[in-house]
């Protein structure tokens, strides 16, 4: 299973959709940031996780970044491999998983900038805005 994680990790960052999505969701989030705390003045990032537009980024991109995990498989017709290894059929897609789960937490952890420019300027509950990011 750590080795189709480790593939798909490989596959998402030596391809485009990968950076694609990186740079997609942190451009989005960035500019969430800037126009509920620094236009808006609200030195708060825990309502720009929860504010209704970064739902929305969530509900787009996490299908895009989901959508092609068993698709490239049939696609360079290594499915067959795969479901011929020694794994079982839930461990492929827990494995799958991991690693779309894997560049979606480096996403949220580039996003962890955010609260820190904010707390130069201004004081913020870390509290809330770790049950925001949780």
């Amino acid at each position: 299973m750590l080795a189709i994680v480790k593939k798909e990790m490989r596959t998402y960052l030596t391809s485009f959709p990968g950076y694609i999505f990186l740079a997609g969701f942190v451009f989005l989030m960035g500019l969430f940031f800037y126009m509920i705390n620094v236009a808006g003045s609200q030195a708060s990032f825990a309502a720009t996780l929860a504010s209704p537009n970064t739902l929305v980024i969530f509900l787009v991109l996490i299908p895009v970044l989901t959508m092609q995990l068993f698709s490239e498989e049939t696609k360079q017709r290594t499915d067959q491999l795969i479901y011929t290894s020694s794994l079982t059929i839930p461990q492929i897609v827990i494995g799958k998983y991991l690693g779309a789960f894997a560049l979606f937490f480096t996403g949220t952890i580039i996003t962890l900038i955010f609260p820190i420019i904010i707390s130069f300027y201004a004081h913020i509950s870390f509290a809330e805005t770790f049950g925001a990011y949780v």
